[in-house]
């Protein structure tokens, strides 16, 4: 029996030693600056970075939620967005909310496959008829574009729904991502281990694969960029980005683009019946706006969306982040995404609220 339990501990202790090791090292190097491609795709950044991420300004917009819908608000600016807009008081709804010192309200949903689903909803569920909207505003990363037109026009959310607060829930894969991987209450001991030895393992594996290929031959899901010059403030000639930044714009084309423009032009009429403007804020990928200093870039393409876009005739307010942020990087800004996530920095949310707040006002002088 002693020599069995001998056998045993020879066995075991080999393999848990490397597992320690491997801990050890991944604790030791591997620092989480809290940017979804950090997290994701085990690159390692300074806390210090995560300044980037906060701001002391005060919140100047308002939350659906906290408005109070029974004594029909007026509301200059009502925004239907994406992650780019639950950024806080660094994000596109603070800016406008500040700048123009008008009626912001974030409709921050989580219950929908994209923001254009929210405006289907509150459209048809009569939301417009009890309140006093005289923008909204649509934004969306267009890595999204799919989904865009595989939306229900006809979905509904009943005004009265809306009244009770009902609680919606994070739908993308990204989100899906997150509630699966940094739930706590998912996470026994015995989970939270694995996820440990997990992290270990993806962060020795990926840094080692990234020297050989910038998607670490498909097991990661970011791809790993040398620059020209420096573009950002740490990591500063490195660039990182979310897998579907290329490959969900593989197969957009000119018919797509078409399509996508008569849907919105179709929304765009539907709201001007209640006297209500739709501008359309499709968010260049972080890919898109530094492929030019990509170092021998020969791999994979820049996306066509805002070059074929730019060409369809529109009923909508347009707003080019394409072009408003890669002049930006052209003059020398920095930091314009933030290195260690797929979002943009607060530098890019001012450029695009102000182009914003410039072409609303052209319209309320006519």
């Amino acid at each position: 029996m002693r020599y069995f339990f001998q056998r045993i501990l020879q066995f075991l202790i080999p393999p848990l030693i490397f597992i320690l090791i491997i801990i050890i090292i991944q604790k030791n190097t591997y620092q989480i600056s809290g940017g979804d491609l950090n997290r994701i795709g085990k690159i390692s950044f300074s806390e210090e970075y995560k300044n980037f991420h906060k701001s002391n300004d005060k919140i100047y917009y308002s939350d659906l939620a906290d408005i109070n819908l029974k004594d029909r608000p007026d509301i200059d600016i009502l925004i239907f967005g994406d992650s780019f807009c639950r950024l806080g008081r660094n994000g596109l709804p603070n800016f406008l909310a500040k700048e123009s010192k008008k009626t912001v309200v974030n409709t921050n949903f989580y219950m929908i496959q994209h923001p254009l689903d929210g405006v289907y909803q509150l459209l048809n569920g009569g939301f417009f008829d009890s309140t006093n909207v005289r923008f909204v505003l649509l934004q969306s990363v267009v890595r999204s574009w799919s989904k865009m037109l595989s939306l229900d026009e006809n979905s509904t959310l009943k005004f009265d729904d809306l009244l009770r607060k009902k609680p919606y829930f994070p739908m993308s894969s990204y989100e899906s991502y997150e509630k699966i991987n940094l739930n706590n209450k998912e996470l026994n001991i015995f989970n939270k281990y694995k996820v440990e030895f997990d992290n270990s393992i993806k962060y020795i594996l990926f840094n080692l694969l990234y020297y050989f290929d910038d998607n670490a031959f498909g097991l990661s899901p970011i791809h790993v960029f040398k620059l020209k010059q420096n573009l950002f403030s740490e990591r500063s000639n490195t660039l990182l980005v979310y897998g579907e930044d290329i490959s969900n714009m593989k197969n957009f084309n000119l018919n797509i683009s078409e399509q996508l423009n008569e849907k919105l032009n179709k929304l765009a009429n539907n709201l001007s019946k209640k006297n209500i403007k739709l501008v359309y804020v499709p968010t260049a990928n972080k890919y898109d706006i530094y492929y030019p200093y990509i170092y021998q870039n020969n791999k994979y393409r820049k996306s066509n969306f805002f070059k074929l876009l730019k060409e369809q005739k529109k009923e909508y307010i347009y707003i080019d982040t394409d072009e408003l942020l890669t002049n930006a990087v052209r003059s020398g800004e920095i930091d314009l995404y933030l290195a260690d996530d797929s979002h943009w920095s607060y530098k890019a949310a001012i450029i695009v609220s102000k182009n914003i707040l410039s072409k609303i006002n052209l319209i309320n002088e006519k």
